[in-house]
């Protein structure tokens, strides 16, 4: 719940679900006709909108970015990846393990096959780099009360760091999981800047552990369930195994429940250790039921529009003699026929994606913009001006990488 005190900077959201679905729908459908060149400028053009609703006591926040400097960006990408993959397939052909060469046997596929889902591990590294570079470039180009936000350049120090955090995680079988969310994410905000007053995250990692309570309830849900599955079977008791796969279904919501918690809750704590130089502080109260609400109806709702649009389009289609076949059985379709057909497949493939942005996305932001607040605001009067950060790449690392490709 969002605090009334005055002297606090309460969060605003002013995004309209009709301007962004229809802002969506146009941008999507630019983008599915340009074969996705379009989508630089698309996605410009929503963090603009996105950002200038957002106004922290009144004051909405300004993007600066450009679509030719994303485009740019994603080309010097695609340049890097291509190399670093190409280096890859060579030390894997000299190895004599080239996964596009053929097998004599089951087994040197069965190499190949371990080969090749080998040489991905290669791409999670360039993913935490991306992530990172992406953070920096959306600072880079947003604006407060005039003045630029900023981050330093670390995306290999986040890139190794993340893949440390990420490796005692997996060999704690989880356990660890929220010392990485927390070194992480610390790491991220400690390098950010607001003028020439940097963040800093306070705290210990240990706090998030209550965040994962769902996650590791849903867990055991899933482990007693596969538990009693066994007892059942080895008993011959079909209402026990019912019973068993019952736990697990329940165990599973449960978990992805659980997963929505541990992000609403740990972006809460995170929030409330953060300070901006040495007198800014802010909290957060976003709710887990209501994000789970706006994910649950909202995406029920796109999906029942989206199916009424299907339907209609299917009859009016069968209604213009779309439903005819040939002597073989096969659909009798010209040119014109076909140019509809794409032309129906366009518009409903960019009425999901705008549906999807509009009633789930959106509502989602709103609501966590709407339960962040800067507590202790006075501080803010002696922030100035920094220089602005170039970035030659913009964030087509993680475009190239689909990291965070929505927004």
């Amino acid at each position: 719940m969002t605090e009334t005190n005055p002297d606090t900077l309460n969060g605003r959201y002013t995004g309209a679900i009709g301007a962004f679905f229809w802002l969506n729908f146009r941008l999507g459908l630019l983008t599915l006709i340009t074969l996705g060149l379009y989508r630089f400028w698309a996605r410009t053009r929503v963090r603009r909108y996105m950002w200038s609703a957002t106004s922290p006591g009144g004051d909405p926040f300004e993007y600066t970015g450009t679509g030719l400097e994303k485009l740019l960006g994603f080309l010097v990408a695609m340049v890097v990846l291509a190399v670093v993959l190409g280096i890859m397939q060579l030390l894997l052909f000299y190895a004599g393990m080239s996964v596009f060469s053929g097998y004599a046997n089951e087994a040197e596929l069965q190499v190949q096959i371990a080969i090749a889902q080998l040489s991905l591990l290669v791409l999670y590294p360039l993913i935490l780099f991306a992530r990172y570079r992406a953070r920096r470039y959306i600072m880079a180009r947003t604006r407060w009360r005039g003045l630029r936000f900023g981050m330093e350049s670390e995306a290999f120090g986040y890139m190794w760091r993340g893949l440390a955090h990420g490796l005692l995680s997996a060999l704690t079988l989880g356990i660890l999981v929220p010392r990485q969310t927390y070194y992480l994410t610390k790491f991220m905000v400690d390098r950010t800047w607001y003028g020439d007053h940097q963040l800093r995250v306070g705290g210990r990692w240990q706090m998030l552990y209550p965040a994962m309570k769902h996650i590791l309830f849903g867990v055991v849900l899933i482990v007693a369930g596969f538990a009693v599955i066994a007892a059942g079977a080895a008993a011959e008791t079909p209402a026990v195994m019912v019973a068993g796969g019952a736990a697990i279904a329940v165990g599973y919501v449960w978990l992805i429940v659980g997963f929505i918690f541990y992000k609403v809750r740990t972006f809460e704590l995170m929030a409330d250790a953060t300070g901006l130089g040495e007198t800014v502080t802010f909290r957060a109260g976003p709710r887990t039921r209501t994000v789970v609400k706006h994910i649950f109806l909202g995406g029920l709702l796109a999906s029942v529009i989206l199916g009424l649009a299907g339907a209609a389009y299917t009859t009016m289609l069968a209604g213009v003699g779309f439903n005819s076949l040939d002597a073989n059985g096969l659909p009798n379709f010209g040119p014109s026929e076909i140019a509809v057909l794409v032309i129906g497949g366009l518009l409903l493939l960019a009425l999901w994606g705008a549906l999807s942005k509009a009633l789930i996305i959106q509502p989602i932001v709103s609501h966590v913009v709407t339960n962040t607040w800067v507590a202790t605001p006075m501080g803010l009067a002696a922030v100035r001006q920094r220089e602005a950060d170039e970035m030659v790449d913009a964030d087509g690392f993680a475009d190239a990488l689909d990291v965070g490709g929505a927004i």
